[in-house]
């Protein structure tokens, strides 16, 4: 088997692809093209053949990966599910992972610590929200049941509750609708579950509220 023709794709320029005997073959990156020596007039052996089709779909993949990796940190199932989207197959996804971890490039545990910290900060919500958050983005139980400590003890969740708390508090007493103090304090616990805290957390929340002497006032 021979390469007769290298030319550049016409939807990317980055791009070239590869005929081999008179038919096209497989596309690849520029960079993969000196990587792997490829040239007009080189001369393959048909393993030899396979193995570069695989090798610039590694790169690809790998590329792809890095790409999708630089909007915002990302874990291994976000990227795995993104590969597959690009039709890259398992075991070529599996390769593109592990060159990611080789360069330290993928870690569940540090991507949970700083979502965690992203949405703290962004607006104070409860561990249930956050566990399911990243469920869904495929982190393991295991290391979400080993970061979220760092982030929720006891009185840090009650915290966060009570800072939000507050801010709703403020919120509903500005608003036009006089609501009586039964409906306010259930407008708050419901508002406080919503945003992922426990029932206890969320009782500890409207007892340091309507303990406070303004609060008081406010609620007679």
């Amino acid at each position: 088997m021979r390469i007769t023709k290298i030319e550049r794709q016409k939807n990317n320029a980055s791009r070239r692809s590869v005929f081999m005997d008179g038919e096209y073959a497989f596309g690849v990156s520029l960079d993969s093209l000196v990587r792997l020596s490829l040239y007009e007039g080189r001369e393959l052996s048909k393993t030899e053949s396979e193995l570069l089709q695989q090798s610039a779909r590694d790169d690809d993949a790998k590329r792809s990966a890095m790409h999708y990796l630089s909007r915002r940190p990302r874990t291994e199932k976000e990227i795995t599910d993104y590969l597959a989207k690009k039709k890259f197959d398992e075991q070529t996804t599996r390769r593109a992972l592990a060159a990611l971890n080789d360069l330290h490039l993928l870690d569940d545990s540090e991507f949970t610590r700083m979502f965690c910290r992203d949405k703290i900060q962004r607006k104070p919500v409860g561990e249930r929200i956050l566990r399911s958050a990243l469920l869904r983005k495929g982190v393991s139980k295991e290391i979400i049941n080993t970061v979220m400590p760092e982030f929720f003890s006891h009185d840090a969740e009650r915290e966060l509750a009570l800072h939000a708390g507050k801010k709703q508090y403020t919120k509903l007493l500005r608003s036009r609708s006089h609501l009586e103090k039964m409906q306010l304090k259930n407008r708050l616990f419901n508002f406080l579950l919503r945003r992922g805290f426990g029932f206890d957390t969320a009782q500890y929340v409207l007892r340091q509220l309507l303990a406070d002497k303004e609060s008081q006032r406010d609620l007679r």
